[in-house]
């Protein structure tokens, strides 16, 4: 359970930020999110890389997740706020999406089977479809192109989110 004073300290955390208290049963994932400028950085590096157009959809908040659906346990054991940085390793993208393989930093461990970031997806593609796409190209699928190319080390701030569906 949480307490009284986890409350209010993510309570004034978010304020500071100008942000809405959301209480945590309400998260729908925790993940490290890159700043503005760590996004146009990995975008360039990708595309630079890659050599890929980028496809259509892109996130609205790019991200590494680091748990999907959380408890109350795992939100308290998270220390929201905490800078981190991510190391880009390698990219892979297919027609239906494009993704960044990244190790995590600074004590941050990921649920994902391969750590990412979503780049961009085809319409009526999820930034989900990422977690495939990686699979694939570590099974050495012909029709995902794959590199391991180190890229930039980005910097990001964990956090919990919402989306309203």
């Amino acid at each position: 359970m949480t307490s009284p004073s986890a409350i209010r300290v993510a309570a004034r955390y978010l304020a500071s930020r100008g942000e809405e208290f959301v209480p945590q049963s309400e998260f729908k994932y925790l993940g490290v999110f890159l700043d503005g400028s760590g996004w146009k950085t990995l975008l360039r590096w990708f595309q630079r890389t890659s050599g890929e157009a980028l496809l259509s959809e892109m996130p609205r908040s790019p991200h590494l997740t680091i748990k999907f659906d959380p408890s109350h346990d795992d939100i308290e054991d998270t220390p929201l706020g905490k800078k981190v940085r991510l190391k880009v390793v390698g990219w892979a993208a297919d027609e239906k999406g494009q993704a960044v393989e990244v190790v995590p930093l600074d004590g941050v461990r990921s649920v994902s089977a391969v750590p990412h970031i979503t780049i961009a997806n085809a319409p009526g593609y999820r930034a989900s479809y990422s977690n495939t796409l990686l699979k694939k190209a570590k099974g050495r699928d012909p029709e995902v192109r794959y590199g391991r190319d180190t890229g930039p080390t980005l910097k990001g701030e964990i956090r919990g989110f919402r989306w309203e569906e």
